[in-house]
């Protein structure tokens, strides 16, 4: 389990988090993005096949990888927002029928930053949920992700049903209808999550999940408290009011300079502090792991952190704090509670 932002001394590989666990062999596999770099989407088979290699030059691997893992898998991202590379591998059009595209419609847009693998062993069934801040591209910037084992019990629990809901809407809101069989399989998917039970990270006491912008489920995030920070790569007055409307105390703001240069003038309460990442932070080799230029550059994370006397809720996810956010863009959040 894990809960960390991926900082310079602490970082974890978001495809080693995919790989199944010893023994078991996944059956399926739900990503959801808002853009989709598809070069970066053919080292998702390659690590869910359970190879030690997410070399894309291999192109024998690659093929193997999708050739045994396509039907599993199925990526949603926002409608127009695929990233091509300047020299496509033929063997891209393979991932054609696990890529759908999601249009909200109004003027919103698919936000989620999920990944939910199901994986068998022994007749049992085990469940992994990645909660992620940035797409499915090569971006290198700052990101935090919550990584959830879970297995199936013989009753349903509440906490899982914005979860649930999300993996339904999935299922019915493609631009191109989905094959009968992956449909049912999401829908099948859907009603199993409803039993799923979660191991809370260390630290933590319980937790609980939000869906935004599902029609028929009310937001239920709870953002009232003492003091609250905010991380988010983007800013508006609203979505800052969303957030603080319910804070009795100090505010801290992690973001861009573009992002805060952009609020007027006295839409920050004086008791507001504000910090911007670095440019750009060097990083030390990761083992063999190769690196992309060895820096982490730009931000990606999105957490709130509320404080409630001894109690504190971080919620983590694609969420940002904005207007866009909360009014209408499909999203979600998971949420730690525990002590301060």
């Amino acid at each position: 389990m894990v809960c960390t932002v991926l900082a310079p001394d602490d970082r974890v590989n978001f495809l080693d988090l995919l790989r199944p666990p010893e023994g078991a062999v996944l059956t399926h596999a739900v990503g959801t993005t808002f853009a989709l770099d598809l070069l970066s989407s053919l080292q998702v088979p390659l690590a869910i096949s359970g190879g030690s290699s997410t070399d894309l030059s291999d192109h024998i691997a690659v093929l193997a990888a999708l050739r045994t893992t396509i039907d599993k898998i199925d990526i949603f991202h926002q409608c127009g927002q695929i990233i091509v590379p300047a020299r496509p591998i033929r063997i891209m059009s393979l991932l054609e029928p696990a890529v759908h595209a999601i249009t909200p419609g109004h003027g919103h847009a698919f936000r989620p930053q999920v990944w939910l693998a199901r994986y068998e062993r022994d007749e049992e069934i085990h469940l992994r949920l990645l909660v992620l801040t940035r797409d499915l591209t090569q971006d290198t910037g700052w990101d935090v992700v919550v990584a959830l084992d879970g297995f199936v019990a013989r009753h349903p629990f509440a906490v899982n049903r914005p979860l649930a809901r999300l993996i339904q809407h999935l299922a019915t809101s493609t631009v191109v209808p989905l094959a009968a069989d992956r449909r049912q399989r999401l829908v099948d998917l859907s009603e199993e999550l409803r039993y799923a039970v979660w191991e809370v990270p260390s630290d933590f006491d319980e937790l609980g999940f939000h869906s935004l912008g599902i029609p028929g489920v009310r937001p239920s995030a709870d953002f009232s408290g003492d003091r609250l920070v905010v991380v988010s790569p983007a800013l508006d007055a609203r979505g800052l009011h969303r957030l603080t409307a319910d804070i009795t105390g100090a505010l801290a703001i992690v973001s861009t300079q573009t992002a805060l240069d952009g609020l007027e003038p006295g839409q920050l309460s004086d008791d507001a502090t504000c910090f911007v990442p670095r440019a750009a932070a060097d990083i030390p080799p990761s083992g063999d792991r190769p690196t992309a230029g060895n820096s982490i550059s730009g931000l990606h994370a999105n957490l709130f952190g509320v404080e409630r006397g001894s109690q504190v809720s971080l919620f983590v996810g694609s969420t940002t704090a904005t207007h866009a956010a909360f009014a209408g863009d499909i999203g979600f959040l998971v949420q730690l509670h525990g002590r301060a």
